[in-house]
C-alpha cells in the first residue's frame, strides 16, 4: 500500500491487524518518517505499537526508535495538556477585548480553561465578537478605563460573577488619527489630554482599583499592561504618545515594587507593529508608519502577543515582575 494512501485511510477506519501489508505500511510510516507524519504517529502510538511488536513485523533494530517516538510523544501530549489547562479555574479581566491583541488574549485564556470578563468601550464590536461563543465562562462588559468609578464597578462585577479574580490584562488603546501623531508644537491640548487620559490615567485607574485589597488573588495575582515599543524610544511626530507610554512603563515598574510583598506581579509588554485593526487604520492614514521595518520583516500577529500575555498572567512566570517585555520583531534591537 502506498504511504499516501495510508495517511488518508487511517483517519477513516479501524486498523485490521491481520492485514500483513497494512501492518508493514504502518510500521514504515511509524518508525521511518518522524515529525513529517506527526499526526499519524499520534494515532499509531498507543493503538499500534504493541500489535506491531507482537506481529514480529517490527524488527529488533527498529524497536528502540519506536520506543523513542513513544516517549517523545507522551512528553508532548503531557505538555500540551498542561498548557491547555494552565489557566483552568482562574478568572481574568481583559480590557480592549473586542479586537486585535485584546481579543486574541481573551480567546487564548478561554481556550486554556479560564473565566474571562471581556471589556471594551466599543459595545457593538464587543457584542459581535462574543455573541456566538456559547461559552459560559465569558461575560462582556462595556468599559471606558478613563472612568475610575466604571473600572471599580467592572472589577467588582467580575469578581462577584466568577467568585475570584486572578489577573488583569489591560489592552485598551486607540489608533488611527486619534493618536495625535503631530510635531509637539502642532499637537492640540485636546489630543494631548486624550492620550494622557487613556494611556496614563487609564492605567492608573486599573492599577489603583485592581490593587485594592481583596480585588485580586493574593498571592498569585498578576496584572499585564500593554504599552508600546515607544515606551523605550521616541519617534518623529510622537512626542505626547511616546511620553504617555514612557509614563506607563514607569508606573508598571513602581507598582511591581509596591505590590510584590503581597504576591501580586505587574509586568508590561512592549509590542511593535502588530497586524490589528488599529495598525491597519494607522497605515490607511496619511501619517508615516513610525514602527518601520523589523529584522523579521513582517508585522506581528495578535496571537503572538497573546501568548506572552498568557505567560505573564500564569504561574509559569511567578518570578517575573516589574519587567518590560519587548515583542517587536527586533525593531528596538
Amino acid at each position: 500500500m502506498q504511504q499516501a494512501a495510508v495517511l488518508t485511510w487511517i483517519f477513516d477506519a479501524e486498523v485490521p491487524w491481520n492485514d500483513y501489508l497494512l501492518l508493514r505500511a504502518f510500521a514504515n510510516v511509524f518508525v521511518g518518517h518522524g515529525r513529517q507524519f506527526y499526526s499519524c504517529r499520534c494515532l499509531l502510538t498507543c493503538a499500534s505499537f504493541f500489535p506491531l511488536q507482537a506481529s514480529g513485523l517490527l524488527s529488533s533494530a527498529d524497536t528502540p526508535a519506536a520506543l523513542l517516538v513513544i516517549t517523545n510523544l507522551l512528553k508532548h501530549l503531557q505538555k500540551t495538556m498542561s498548557q491547555s489547562s494552565e489557566h483552568s479555574g482562574r478568572a481574568y479581566l481583559v480590557t480592549g477585548a473586542a479586537s486585535g491583541m485584546g481579543l486574541a488574549t481573551a480567546k487564548l485564556l478561554l481556550a486554556r480553561g479560564a473565566c474571562v470578563a471581556a471589556t471594551d468601550i466599543n459595545e457593538t464590536e464587543l457584542a459581535t465578537q462574543y455573541r456566538d461563543t456559547g461559552n459560559e465562562r465569558a461575560i462582556t462588559i462595556v468599559l471606558d478605563i478613563t472612568k475610575k468609578d466604571a473600572v471599580q464597578r467592572t472589577l467588582d462585577a467580575s469578581r462577584h460573577r466568577f467568585g475570584r479574580l486572578d489577573g488583569i490584562a489591560n489592552f485598551a488603546g486607540t489608533g488611527g488619527h486619534r493618536l495625535g501623531l503631530d510635531n509637539v508644537w502642532e499637537t492640540t491640548p485636546e489630543e494631548a489630554d486624550f492620550l494622557i487620559d487613556l494611556n496614563v490615567k487609564g492605567l492608573y485607574n486599573i492599577l489603583h482599583e485592581g490593587l485594592q485589597e481583596g480585588r485580586l488573588s493574593e498571592p498569585g495575582g498578576s496584572i499585564v499592561h500593554i504599552a508600546s515599543m515607544f515606551a523605550e524610544v521616541g519617534f518623529k511626530k510622537g512626542a505626547v504618545f511616546s511620553a504617555s507610554k514612557h509614563a506607563a512603563a514607569g508606573m508598571v515598574k513602581s507598582a511591581a515594587i509596591e505590590a510584590g510583598a503581597r504576591g501580586i506581579r505587574v509586568n508590561c509588554i512592549l509590542p511593535g507593529a502588530v497586524d490589528t485593526p488599529m495598525h491597519q487604520a494607522n497605515l490607511a492614514s496619511d501619517a508615516d508608519d513610525p514602527t518601520g521595518p523589523t529584522p523579521i520583516n513582517r508585522p506581528g500577529k495578535p496571537d503572538e502577543i497573546a501568548v506572552v500575555a498568557g505567560l505573564l498572567l500564569s504561574d509559569q512566570s511567578s518570578f517575573t515582575t516589574g519587567s518590560l517585555w519587548r515583542v517587536d520583531g527586533g525593531a528596538n534591537s
